[in-house]
This record gives structure tokens, sequence and C-alpha cells, in this order.
């Protein structure tokens, strides 16, 4: 019995490890995520954004539409954005239109989301700067989500039949005790 529960105890420890995830604090920088924020001019938008952002020691990069015109073109054409609404803010394969409490809690997810899984992070505008071809990365991001929700399903099947496993074990050992307790008290 000791040793099924000990057996136990340490697949259970194993599937908790596999899917706990490290830990950044907002005090230092999420170590490959980074923000790149599209704008024109300084509005009241892009100043709450710039404020947050700075605040919060998230990596960033500001860039002027002006100034740098191609590089926003080819980002609005590999993200299929048709309209110009800025600031536009780019974390990974995930865009953010203009700036307000909901976008900066949506963020947040983004950035932790991939904080708990760098695997999931492409680095999106450092490609389009090197003229690498970024469609099929768009197209294909979710997969990795796939992959992540099977092996936890998996991971949760398995805790579920130790546990079962373990209560039943646990149920015959009382009912063997129970029959012995009976079997004395006879005598």
């Amino acid at each position: 019995m000791k040793k099924v529960l000990f057996i136990s105890l340490i697949l259970i420890l194993l599937c908790f490890s596999l899917t706990s995830y490290a830990v950044v604090t907002n005090s230092s920088y999420y170590s490959n995520v980074k923000a790149y924020v599209f704008y024109s001019e300084e509005n009241d938008e892009y100043n709450q954004e710039k404020q947050w952002l700075d605040d919060s020691n998230i990596r960033k990069e500001y860039i002027n539409t002006n100034e740098n015109e191609e590089l926003y073109n080819k980002t609005k054409d590999a993200f299929n954005i048709k309209k110009d609404q800025l600031p536009l803010t780019i974390i990974g394969e995930e865009i953010y239109n203009g700036y307000s409490d909901k976008t900066k809690e949506d963020m947040q997810k983004t950035i932790d989301e991939y904080n708990n899984n760098e695997d999931k992070y492409v680095d999106i505008i450092e490609k389009i700067r090197n003229n690498e071809d970024v469609k099929d990365e768009l197209k294909n991001g979710s997969s990795s989500n796939i992959l992540i929700i099977f092996r936890n399903i998996v991971i949760a099947v398995l805790v579920i039949f130790i546990l079962v496993f373990l209560f039943k074990k646990v149920n015959k050992n009382k009912k063997k005790n129970k029959n012995i307790r009976t079997k004395t008290s006879r005598h």
C-alpha cells in the first residue's frame, strides 16, 4: 500500500511539474516578449499606452509610422489590416488597435500567456524587418494551443485515473480490515 501511494505521489508531482510555468514578476523584463507600438503623432491614447508600458517594465519599441512607413505597411500587410487606427500595438502574433482599459487588460493577458509559454512567442515584427515570410506563422499560431490543451487533458485523465485507483485501493483495505474485525469479534 505504501509503495502504491509513493508511486502515485511521484506521478502526480511529475504531472504538475510538467504543467507548471515560470513566474516573472512585474519588476523584471519579460524575457523574450516585446510590444511594438506604431504611432503617427502623440495623442491621448498613445500617451496613456506609453505611460502604462513605461511603468510596467515590458520590453517595448515605439515606432513612428511617418519615419518607418515601410515597416508599418509590411506589418499591416502581414496582419491583413485594412484600416489605420493608431496606436497599433503588436505583441507576438496579437494585434491591438487603439488603447483603452480593456485593451490594456488584453495586452497584459497576452504578455502573461507568452511569458508562461515562451515557445509560443514569435517576434513577428523582427521577422518582418528581416524580410522573412510570416503569413504561415500567423495562420498556424493556434496549433501550439491545441497541443497544450491535449497535453493538459491527458495529464488530467492520468491524475483522475490515479485518484480513482487509490480510492478503490483504500476502500478495499477498509473492507478487509472490517472483515478481519468482524471475524475476530465472533471468536
